[in-house]
């Protein structure tokens, strides 16, 4: 349990055992205790800590990116901007996932020989994705496209699997789609 204190954070812990093993001698001490405290303030100096890194910092301070944070963490505005819209971009791209799964698989029908037509789609629609992503966040990183194109990958992912959507029931004309239609239009 972490507690807050005056001259800094302490760690409580309850029931337990403390370990010290002395190499020297080769003896291991074991200490039981019902409430322990430890001072964690050492640890927690600025000193200690050295700079921040931008993986740190939360996604408010990266969109402002102020000279101090830039100083603090040795990257440029477009850097951290970029980074802060592509942590929303990366929990949009996850939702691209899941859905161009389950748009790939409703374009097929039934087939003796297994979804595989289906998963290559996906993993292929996924790749390229991928790459649009890696491209444009490379491009907002070095400042040479403006931080929010980092949303064009996933907008792109998405208005693919509309069309797949859109296109599973209208799709008859495939010939693994047509093997359950009777030629005459009439049910036997």
């Amino acid at each position: 349990l972490l507690v807050r204190a005056e001259d800094g954070p302490r760690l409580v812990m309850f029931k337990g055992l403390a370990q010290v093993l002395d190499t020297a001698s080769d003896r291991l001490t074991i200490t039981a205790f019902d409430n322990f405290t430890f001072n964690l303030a050492a640890l927690v100096e600025n000193d200690f800590l050295g700079k921040r890194s931008f993986f740190h910092l939360p996604t408010r301070d990266l969109l402002a990116a102020s000279p101090a944070i830039q100083r603090e963490t040795g990257q440029d505005r477009a850097f951290l901007r970029t980074e802060a819209f592509a942590r929303t971009a990366r929990a949009l791209l996850s939702v691209v996932a899941a859905m161009a799964g389950f748009a790939t698989l409703l374009l097929g029908g039934f087939s003796r020989f297994g979804l595989w037509r289906q998963i290559l789609g996906a993993i292929v629609l996924l790749a390229l994705v991928q790459f649009l992503d890696n491209a444009l966040t490379q491009m907002a990183r070095i400042g040479q496209a403006p931080a929010t194109i980092v949303f064009v990958s996933p907008a792109v992912g998405l208005a693919l699997i509309g069309l797949l959507l859109w296109l599973s029931p209208r799709l008859v004309w495939l010939p693994w789609r047509r093997r359950g239609v009777p030629v005459s239009g009439v049910a036997a």
